[in-house]
């Protein structure tokens, strides 16, 4: 039996295939009216990933969305986004959790690591997604774990970023500053440079990327290069101290990231003053996500508020529509 809201399209004349390509159609006229192109990603394209935003609640509760980024080989599938996406909405934020280039992909009846799109890309994915909430009338505020942390980091060291504040938790692959991801990553960006230079930067391959151990995944030298060569990739030295909107770094004492921001000097780059905060918490890499919920709402709303939500702030059901029918 469909579902209200298919049977509400069907009657209007589309099932089947046709509500598919509808639904894709109209998803993909949304993302190209919010395009706006990250400053120095302007000549590449757009991340165009296989779902939809995952958002709750349907109905905004206030002004204030939270675009929930997840880390390196991660998913905003992943139960502990779940649990941090439901903490957030109950206390009233709007939660969207994008899927990002270099997340694990569920392909074939399987989970693959493969990355499928440049990090500029997937910046230029981050800015149409908080260009579409503001057009809503939200205020943004982008959360990013791990890997994402460092993304969110990047992306408010923009110009016309339009966030109100950033939350980098755990935040890793600041290069050059994680030299171990440089260290050990050496041999498979001269192998990708290679590649590139005898014209197969395009050539699906096996390159490693690092946290913790080496970890294979699928992509392409073009594609590796653009999160692994230093001499492409943005500069964290000159990104944390550009660093714009309110931010909040939280870390857990058992994580092993744990006192690399003070020995690579990342607190000190960052720009000071309130609210701006450092907030080292008891947990892992994993586990401080159950605390992230309490610890962003207390840092927010002691300099700031969250409003009501905007009269065209109304529930995005082309979204919701498309992932339904893309999970089934």
């Amino acid at each position: 039996m469909q579902p209200a809201s298919q049977q509400a399209l069907s009657r209007r004349g589309l099932s089947g295939g046709m509500l598919i390509l509808w639904l894709t159609t109209v998803a993909m006229l949304w993302c190209a009216e919010a395009r706006a192109a990250v400053p120095g990603c302007e000549l590449q394209g757009v991340y165009q990933p296989a779902l939809a935003p995952l958002r709750e609640p349907a109905q905004p509760p206030g002004d204030v969305s939270v675009i929930l980024v997840h880390g390196k080989n991660g998913s905003p599938l992943a139960a502990l986004f779940n649990t941090a996406a439901a903490a957030l909405a109950q206390r009233g934020y709007s939660v969207i959790r994008p899927l990002l280039p270099w997340a694990i992909k569920w392909i074939g009846g399987e989970w693959v690591y493969r990355w499928d799109g440049t990090q500029c890309e997937g910046l230029n994915y981050l800015a149409d997604l908080v260009a579409a909430e503001r057009a809503r009338g939200m205020r943004v505020v982008m959360m990013g774990h791990s890997m994402g942390g460092m993304h969110s980091l990047l992306y408010a060291s923009k110009a016309g970023h339009g966030l109100e504040a950033i939350v980098a938790i755990a935040p890793g692959h600041m290069l050059p500053l994680s030299r171990s991801v440089v260290e050990m990553t050496a041999g498979e960006v001269s192998r990708a440079r290679a590649k590139v230079a005898a014209g197969l930067g395009d050539e699906p391959g096996v390159y490693a990327t690092y946290y913790g151990q080496l970890w294979p995944l699928q992509t392409t030298p073009k594609i590796f290069l653009s999160y692994h060569d230093v001499t492409q990739t943005p500069d964290f030295t000159a990104v944390l101290p550009a660093v714009t909107p309110p931010w909040y770094l939280t870390i857990g004492t058992s994580d092993p990231n744990y006192g690399f921001y003070e020995r690579a000097g990342v607190i000190t780059k960052l720009p000071a003053g309130s609210p701006n905060t450092y907030k080292v918490t008891s947990g892992d890499h994993y586990t401080i996500l159950d605390q992230v919920p309490d610890l962003f709402d207390t840092w927010f709303r002691s300099w700031s508020q969250v409003g009501a939500a905007p009269r065209n702030a109304e529930p995005v059901v082309v979204q919701q529509l498309l992932n339904q029918l893309l999970l089934e």
